[in-house]
């Protein structure tokens, strides 16, 4: 009802109507409360995505190295290992034939013969001790991949956890976006990347209540940053918005400047 209309009534009437509590304390009280959590939520989306990224990054590139040693490794040991194989199968040929040659050859000085046959035992004897050798770093290398696998199922099965805990914690916002959306005029989305996004704005355009005001903020840095508005908004005044946003780190201020923002542009 308007001043006029209510000038229009008489006083005995006026007296009578009944007073309505709009219950704005209420409702700025509930919008200081989600504004703080949101923020709150906010941030700890950024720090997690960030985090997660990092150390998955990291963990994939050592991985990656890893293996490539290993296999690098193994390919070496097995070539070694046919070398030895293909020496050790000489050995039982090498030592017939010194059997034979004491026996026949009578007029060899005894004791060269002898340190001859020491040498090649003391060969063979090397050979053997390397193949086992290799043998031994080959199982090594095998834990090693397997203790590999084992600590990537590991971090999957914590980023999982921390993804539940994500969609969680999104189920428990709902009810404060409804609120946003219902008494505000505003819905929050995502905008196709886990470090975006959407705010949505409608009831600006007087002629067209339904008409849809949107900005994508990058929280993937711990300074934010607008991608795009529409409609669009020129540099200087996504600026002077960021540099709220980013001193105050309050989002309620930052929607507040950018609805104004919006409003200017639907009475230009």
């Amino acid at each position: 009802m308007t001043s006029l209309e209510t000038a229009a009534i008489p006083p005995n009437i006026a007296a009578q109507l009944p007073s309505v509590n709009f219950g704005f304390d209420e409702l700025k009280e509930k919008m200081a409360k989600f504004t703080s959590a949101f923020d709150e939520f906010i941030e700890k989306r950024r720090e997690k995505a960030l985090e997660a990224r990092t150390n998955f990054a990291r963990d994939l590139a050592d991985l990656n190295e890893s293996q490539k040693t290993v296999k690098k490794n193994i390919e070496h040991y097995e070539h070694e290992e046919m070398k030895i194989a293909s020496s050790t199968s000489l050995a039982p040929a090498l030592s017939l034939c010194l059997f034979y040659k004491l026996i026949n050859i009578t007029y060899v000085d005894t004791e060269k013969e002898i340190k001859e046959t020491a040498d090649l035992e003391d060969e063979i004897s090397t050979i053997k001790g390397q193949k086992a050798t290799r043998q031994a770093e080959n199982e090594t290398l095998s834990s090693q991949i397997r203790e590999q696998s084992v600590a990537i199922s590991k971090k999957r099965a914590k980023l999982l956890e921390e993804k539940q805990a994500l969609a969680s914690q999104a189920n428990h916002n709902q009810p404060e976006l409804a609120f946003w959306e219902d008494y505000l005029g505003l819905r929050i989305e995502g905008a196709g990347r886990l470090d975006h996004v959407r705010f949505i704005f409608t009831c600006l355009d007087e002629s067209d209540p339904e008409r849809e005001f949107e900005i994508v903020v990058s929280v993937e840095s711990r300074d934010y940053e607008i991608i795009g508005a529409r409609p669009k908004l020129d540099d200087v005044t996504k600026a002077r918005c960021l540099e709220t946003l980013n001193e105050t780190r309050s989002i309620a201020k930052f929607l507040k400047s950018v609805r104004e923002e919006f409003k200017k542009s639907v009475k230009n």
